[in-house]
């Protein structure tokens, strides 16, 4: 399942993967794009409840989850 990142200033993007590292949120777009964002511009209550209400539950990773869902922790 796509989980939805809302961010402070009113966007939002369906991703695939997200984590933190070095206080960024870094993220893959559904649609194939790569970013990072200071962690203070997501808006994490918000995130939280619409994929909560979506059933997902939203955690924030400090490293990707890579196929067969296990978290890689960059060293």
């Amino acid at each position: 399942m796509t989980a939805v990142l809302y961010f402070k200033d009113g966007s939002s993007y369906a991703v695939t993967n997200y984590w933190l590292a070095d206080g960024k949120l870094h993220y893959l777009t559904s649609y194939g794009g790569e970013n990072a964002v200071d962690q203070k511009d997501l808006d994490l209550q918000k995130t939280v409840d619409e994929n909560a209400a979506q059933g997902l539950t939203f955690t924030l990773r400090p490293g990707p989850v890579v196929s067969g869902g296990a978290v890689v922790v960059p060293q």
